[in-house]
Parts: C-alpha cells; structure tokens; sequence
C-alpha cells in the first residue's frame, strides 16, 4: 500500500507541479490513467517481479528512491538531527 501511495500520489505531486511550470496541457483523464499505470505497474514489479524484466524492476525502484528523496527534501531543519 504504501509503495503504491509513493509511486501513484506523490509522482501525481510532482508531475502536476512540472506540468504548471512548463505550461503543458494536459487532460484530467489521461494524467489520472498514466499515474494510476505507473503505480500499478510499479507495484507489480517490485512485488511480484516474475516474468518482469530485471532493468523494469530496478528502474521503479530508482524512481521510488528518487521521489522518497524528493519528498524528505521538503521537510524542516527541526527534523534533522
């Protein structure tokens, strides 16, 4: 669930927000069918990984990397130690 939520919510964060500083158009339908693949098919190949090619299953796992690492850049000084 959670990675489903990484890959699915906060992609869907982070592509709106690329999506309003370049100024592209894009409809509410095909955006929401494209985060909700990348999330499925992320999910299926991080979990289930059978007959998923090995550079599919390392490309999701960078890409969660990356937005985790995008998503605690946002939090405050207080939190660090």
């Amino acid at each position: 669930l959670v990675t489903t939520m990484l890959l699915g919510y906060y992609t869907a964060i982070i592509w709106r927000l690329a999506i309003m500083i370049y100024g592209w158009s894009i409809d509410t339908v095909t955006f929401g069918l494209v985060i909700y693949n990348f999330a499925a098919v992320g999910t299926l190949a991080i979990f289930y990984g059978k007959g998923i090619p090995l550079w599919v299953t390392q490309g999701y796992m960078i890409a969660s990397s990356v937005i985790l690492a995008w998503q605690l850049s946002f939090f405050g000084d207080w939190t660090a130690w």
